[in-house]
């Protein structure tokens, strides 16, 4: 299964491999492991961001520009 359309308020997914996505197969309760395919979907989840160079060995801190 994959995440094949997202929007601010939604994910559509879909088989990979052609098969129908039987909900019977998902009862109200279970728990999916979705990682999200884009990158504000991930970048929302954290107030702040741990930035390496590995290069540099450096580290910063970069603090989430909250709101539109």
């Amino acid at each position: 299964m994959q995440v094949s359309t997202v929007n601010q308020e939604h994910g559509i997914i879909t088989m990979t491999n052609g098969r129908t996505l039987e909900p019977e197969n998902f009862p109200v309760g279970s728990r999916l492991n979705i990682l999200p395919n884009h990158a504000c979907a991930t970048a929302a989840m954290h107030s702040q961001y741990h930035v390496f160079d590995t290069q540099a060995e450096t580290h910063e801190v970069w603090n989430r520009i909250q709101g539109w």
